[in-house]
């Protein structure tokens, strides 16, 4: 068995930790979603809260699950994310260094920022449905109530890429990320596109 996870987590500790059924539903879940708040898990399994932090744990002692606290308008939200993949060997997966990625407090103002760090920047999460679901988690939180959070071309859905031209948010299928021959990449929304090329 094979453990590139922390050094110290011992085979016991992981076997431990997904022995028990209701705690592999959960670890499960969570490995499906790959970006959730806490609370979205108790409503899910029907569990109290004492109960959930129990089984969160044990997870995160055995590094299968991440857990992140970020205060997003004065009030503090725990995302729980995967760290390994349970199969015959655990193997990292891209959302391992979340929490190293991930703000600690997040603001209005610094979210357009953040898009660009996850689409532009990111040598971490490569996967955009990754990108998307937790952005959208994100965005949620901060108040997708607000049209300043909506898509500027569909306004259907909360906007989560920050185009490079004209610095406004859309969803993903009204903008997209462009490798440019330097290898350098940007998102450019599909109305700059068509005036790029008009």
């Amino acid at each position: 068995m094979c453990t590139r996870m922390k050094s110290d987590t011992s085979l016991e500790t992981i076997l431990k930790a997904i022995s028990n059924k209701k705690r592999l539903e959960i670890f499960n879940y969570i490995t499906n979603e790959k970006f959730l708040i806490k609370t979205d898990l108790i409503t899910h399994f029907d569990l109290q809260r004492a109960g959930l932090d129990f089984h969160l744990s044990a997870l995160e002692e055995a590094g299968l699950i991440g857990l992140s606290e970020i205060k997003i308008k004065g009030r503090k939200y725990v995302f729980v994310y995967p760290k390994a993949t349970w199969r015959i060997d655990l193997d990292d997966v891209e959302t391992n260094s979340l929490q190293d990625f991930l703000p600690s407090e997040l603001v209005e103002k610094d979210f357009p920022q953040l898009t660009e760090r996850f689409w532009i920047d990111s040598s971490v999460i490569k996967n955009p449905q990754t990108i998307k679901k937790i952005l959208e988690s994100l965005v949620i939180k901060l108040g997708s109530d607000s049209s300043d959070y909506y898509c500027q071309r569909c306004k259907s859905v909360p906007g989560i890429m920050k185009c490079s031209e004209c610095l406004k948010l859309y969803c993903t299928e009204c903008a997209e990320i462009i490798k440019k021959t330097d290898d350098a990449k940007i998102a450019l929304c599909y109305d700059c596109i068509a005036d790029q090329f008009s």
